[in-house]
């Protein structure tokens, strides 16, 4: 063999040798991760028969979780214990003492308040919950079609409650309340466009974004583990259509305890 074929070889050992790691790790494929998302009641946990803090708690030990997601802000889940029991619901802090490192937040209650404490008096005079409590008694939302809209809000929440008053943990998240949620909250926009209230759809809108964002971001940085999300039922719906939305790959497991 000439000198310049056993070059040739070996220029050909040498580049193969080189591509070989980055061909074989091109067929490795990322274990997508698996993901429960747990429709809670907040505070009818303690009344509710079908649906007690001792099922939730239970739903999240049989999934066997790598990480335990909650609806306390990022910045709050180094917060004093009771500064966190203060702004959060029971379910939330306590599967936060349980589960302990291995638990993330994913709440969001508005850009203003990004890295910053909330305020003690923030349910009283923030924007919003000051909206809120303007809204019951508003002139401008006493016109006919408003008044309309008003009663189609009080049917769909009707539904809403004759739903929960008989459910159990896999009826809240089947999907029948997502799309009574689905259809207030459009109707909600509607009631009031046009007014100095439409800042609160806006809100809640935003809300859910930021809280599925939170929930994305965390899912892509884990791949292949297990993670449960832990959110209030209203929230479910939106978190469940951005997980399948963006992140087709994403193994999401129903609850199925009854």
């Amino acid at each position: 063999m000439s000198f310049e074929c056993s070059r040739r070889s070996f220029a050909t050992l040498a580049l193969a040798s080189l591509l070989a790691p980055s061909a074989a790790s091109a067929l490795v494929r990322v274990r997508p991760a698996t993901v429960l998302v747990v429709a809670g009641l907040h505070k009818g946990h303690l009344t509710d028969p079908n649906y007690s803090y001792d099922d939730l708690n239970k739903i999240i030990k049989d999934f066997k979780p790598d990480w335990v997601g909650l609806e306390i802000r990022p910045e709050d889940m180094a917060a004093n214990p009771a500064y966190v029991q203060s702004w959060y619901p029971q379910e939330m802090w306590t599967l936060k003492n349980t589960y302990g490192d291995k638990t993330f937040g994913f709440d969001w209650f508005g850009d203003d308040l990004n890295s910053q404490p909330i305020p003690v008096d923030w349910r009283t005079t923030s924007i919003i919950k000051v909206l809120e409590g303007q809204s019951d008694t508003a002139e401008e939302l006493k016109t006919p079609d408003k008044q309309a809209l008003s009663a189609k809000l009080d049917a769909i929440r009707a539904q809403q409650d004759a739903l929960l008053a008989k459910t159990n943990p896999r009826g809240l998240n089947d999907g029948r309340y997502d799309a009574l949620c689905v259809q207030y909250y459009d109707t909600l926009k509607q009631y009031f466009d046009g007014t100095r209230f439409a800042d609160i759809s806006t809100f809640y809108t935003a809300r859910d974004a930021h809280i599925a964002a939170n929930i994305a971001a965390f899912i892509k940085a884990h791949p292949g583990d297990r993670i449960a999300i832990v959110t209030g039922a209203d929230h479910h719906g939106p978190v469940t259509r951005y997980i399948r939305e963006t992140m087709p790959d994403v193994k999401l497991r129903r609850v199925t305890q009854r």
